[in-house]
């Protein structure tokens, strides 16, 4: 790379896609023809500290980009869930409500592990729905129809909390366990 010539056209030097480093530019003020020269880690520098200095109205309010990712990365919370329920099931060969549900907060990732335990009854089936009251076609948002009855549910992202419930399909009633075992990630 070679200086221009005095009054050769700026447009006809060669294009670079990157400056290599310890290379130096020239800058120009075209309001009062003034200029100096900077090398590239100099006005690298130059441009981090004002992106990291200044202020930004965003939807947290004003803040620097550096505040904004910190109040980002705060917020995030990982949840461990464990819960377990002991299911009195009345009915043998039909979906009944287990008692077990779960409340996935606003805007989580939520992923669970649910499990229907054989103690005094094989379980054939176990649905994720969203109703509490029936298990359809319409309400069922996971399912899983085998042995061991285990079904692994990542329900979608909602802009409102959430509740699920756990229905499972045993072979003759009885007390079992069913448990559900995750994270909820924010």
């Amino acid at each position: 790379m070679a200086l221009p010539q005095d009054g050769q056209n700026a447009n006809g030097l060669t294009k670079v896609t990157e400056i290599p480093k310890g290379k130096e530019l020239i800058f120009i003020d075209p309001t009062t023809n003034e200029g100096g020269i900077i090398t590239l880690e100099d006005l690298t520098t130059q441009i981090l500290k004002n992106l990291t200095s200044q202020t930004f109205a965003l939807d947290q309010g004003n803040m620097t980009l550096l505040a904004a990712l910190n109040q980002l990365n705060s917020k995030k919370t990982i949840e461990i869930i464990n819960i377990s329920k002991r299911a009195n099931v009345s009915k043998a060969g039909e979906f009944v409500y287990s008692g077990l549900e779960f409340t996935v907060p606003k805007g989580n990732i939520f992923i669970v592990q649910i499990k229907a335990c054989y103690q005094q009854s094989k379980p054939s089936q176990i649905a994720v729905t969203n109703s509490k009251t029936e298990c359809t076609d319409n309400t069922v948002i996971d399912k899983a129809e085998r042995d061991p009855a285990i079904v692994t549910c990542v329900p979608p992202i909602n802009n409102t909390d959430s509740t699920y419930y756990v229905w499972v399909n045993y072979s003759k009633a009885g007390m079992n366990e069913v448990s559900a075992r995750g994270i909820s990630l924010k």
